[in-house]
């Protein structure tokens, strides 16, 4: 068995990764909806519209993500994690660049955009890591008026990404990554 694995989503796995929110992701996302709503609720509710997936690091939910449609043209991608997550960040990513963006675009749809509370420094940087590009300045998004910003994919941008991840091997993408560090 591989240290990370991705499946889809099921109830149990969701509440699991949702009941353990990394504090930034929990406000992000609990900011949006009525302060009511439980837990288990925003689990359920994150694998029936859409799709979603749970990254497992040994075995251990650590991460659910997945999308869902906005209208016929237009989808909302999203992504939860536990302290843990980033630790499944690049299969994850690999995941939402080779198999969920493409499958999008091979659907018809031509915007997929995400949104990130603004003080939530490293989810900006996942999301334009896999092609997102920011779109305009921070607005309001949350219930206590609570600033994101939006992040949209374009098929440019998306291009340059995937490619990044198709053209090279595997060792060639550790060689560069250790690079860059």
């Amino acid at each position: 068995m591989s240290a990370v694995e991705i499946r889809p989503s099921c109830l149990r796995d969701a509440s699991y990764v949702f009941a353990n929110l990394r504090p930034l992701d929990c406000h992000e996302a609990f900011c949006q909806i009525d302060h009511r709503v439980k837990t288990h609720e925003v689990a359920w509710w994150s694998i029936q519209i859409g799709e979603s997936w749970v990254a497992y690091l040994k075995g251990r939910p650590v991460m659910v993500f997945g999308y869902m449609p906005m209208n016929v043209a237009a989808v909302s991608i999203w992504a939860m994690g536990t302290k843990h997550a980033t630790r499944v960040v690049p299969a994850v990513t690999r995941h939402v660049v080779l198999d969920v963006i493409p499958s999008l675009i091979e659907r018809g749809y031509h915007s997929m955009e995400a949104r990130s509370i603004v003080e939530h420094e490293q989810a900006p940087r996942w999301m334009e890591s896999t092609g997102a590009v920011r779109s305009g300045e921070p607005f309001p998004y949350g219930r206590d008026g609570e600033l994101f910003q939006l992040f949209r994919w374009t098929r440019p941008s998306y291009e340059r990404i995937r490619r990044r991840y198709t053209d090279t091997t595997p060792t060639e993408r550790d060689q560069r990554t250790k690079q860059r560090r």
